[in-house]
């Protein structure tokens, strides 16, 4: 017997594209697995108004991604390294050669609404390969919809918008999948998958974007549970974790496909401050070491205090920076 549960789903964009923030409660079964799929970056699809037609619009558009994956799974075993001696990602995406030129976020004169009517304007913002950035501003100020619309979650009503190298404001359906693969999402409420434990939980991603040997993925979900903190945990219950480990799981998550970029929205906002201290000294440390540029929204400012780094801010319907360059 299958167990009900609560649902909440955002409105879908003006567009027609579907949410990507399905969020549930006591999650089982296949509501569960459609979360997992959009964070793993695979939501971006249209419902097919020919129903009869849906199963093998679905199948070709897997067998298009794991074709396009597929020449990439040999050498994510060394992905670790992140390629700094050449210039290249282990899937042949570059790293220092291309994004010493090409910033990681680029946005220009960008503008974003929601359905009650405009929400930012003329937001600029640029953020180099490594960066460590915090957005703050007031609960509505625009955080959540500006980082949304960064992964193509939510339309860019107009200006130009580049994030790991596509054009965001113009982008294809088609391409949404692939923008975020290049993109690890850490959520406040940490959405996982509490029908499974903490090594299947990464095991889903995996196999949803891409790999197919068991030993590929057996060692990369080590090497993440190792970064982490989380290599005794990985056959425990989501049940079984404490707060602060869930997000622990959230962040390896995030990390599972290499991205060049991990946006975190208020990663600390359901958290005790000793365990949102632990939880922000792990992500420094992977910006440090990785290399992995990240952008976090927050409004603790006691967590700002502790880890200083540039701050860009939400207020008065637009965004603050005071690094930006004044524009003419």
């Amino acid at each position: 017997m299958r167990v009900r549960f609560p649902l909440e789903v955002h409105n879908t964009s003006r567009h027609g594209r579907p949410p990507f923030s399905l969020r549930t409660s006591g999650t089982t079964g296949k509501a569960s697995e459609r979360s997992a799929r959009s964070v793993a970056g695979l939501s971006a699809k249209r419902r097919s108004p020919h129903p009869d037609r849906s199963e093998g619009l679905v199948r070709r558009a897997k067998k298009s991604l794991r074709q396009a994956s597929q020449s990439a799974v040999a050498d994510r075993r060394q992905w670790g390294s992140r390629a700094e001696a050449h210039g290249s990602r282990a899937d042949g995406h570059t790293t220092e050669t291309n994004m010493a030129t090409e910033p990681i976020i680029s946005l220009n004169h960008v503008a974003i609404s929601h359905q009650d009517g405009a929400l930012l304007s003329d937001v600029n913002l640029t953020l180099q390969s490594g960066e460590f950035v915090y957005l703050i501003g007031k609960s509505g100020a625009g955080k959540t919809s500006l980082l949304r619309a960064l992964y193509a979650d939510i339309d860019i009503d107009e200006g130009e918008a580049a994030v790991c190298g596509f054009d965001v404001a113009n982008i294809r359906r088609r391409d949404i999948p692939m923008l975020r693969r290049r993109i690890g999402i850490v959520f406040q409420s940490f959405r996982l998958l509490h029908d499974r434990d903490v090594y299947d939980n990464l095991r889903f991603v995996l196999r949803a974007t891409g790999w197919g040997k068991r030993k590929d993925m057996g060692e990369r979900i080590e090497e993440v549970l190792r970064w982490v903190g989380l290599t005794d945990k990985a056959h425990h219950t989501i049940a079984r974790l404490s707060e602060g480990e869930q997000q622990r799981v959230g962040i390896a998550r995030a990390l599972i496909n290499n991205p060049d970029l991990l946006l975190a929205d208020e990663p600390t906002g359901n958290l005790d401050p000793i365990t949102s201290a632990e939880i922000m000294t792990l992500l420094t440390q992977i910006n440090q070491e990785r290399g992995i540029t990240m952008l976090i929204s927050t409004h603790d400012f006691m967590t700002i205090d502790k880890f200083p780094a540039r701050i860009v801010c939400c207020e008065n319907g637009t965004l603050v920076d005071p690094q930006a360059e004044p524009t003419q």
